[in-house]
């Protein structure tokens, strides 16, 4: 069952929108296995490597990291 339902998952229109509103208002960095092209049409842009995250941690003022983002739930 999980399988199918990842196979065919599609996110809703408003959770859409909220999370194209997100990526136009900050830089927003997946990594993932994704291609770069998949991560460019979804908004994203691709880290290749947890090294290159931690790189730019050093130089950012603001950051996060959401390991395992797709479990994460807002309270």
């Amino acid at each position: 069952m999980l399988n199918e339902l990842l196979d065919d998952y599609q996110i809703n229109r408003q959770t859409a929108y909220n999370l194209k509103s997100k990526l136009e208002r900050f830089d927003v960095y997946l990594y993932s296995d994704f291609s770069e092209a998949d991560c460019t049409r979804m908004g994203f842009k691709k880290l290749d490597s947890i090294d290159e995250a931690v790189a730019m941690s050093n130089d950012a003022e603001n950051i996060a990291f959401i390991p395992h983002a797709y479990n994460i739930l807002p309270r």
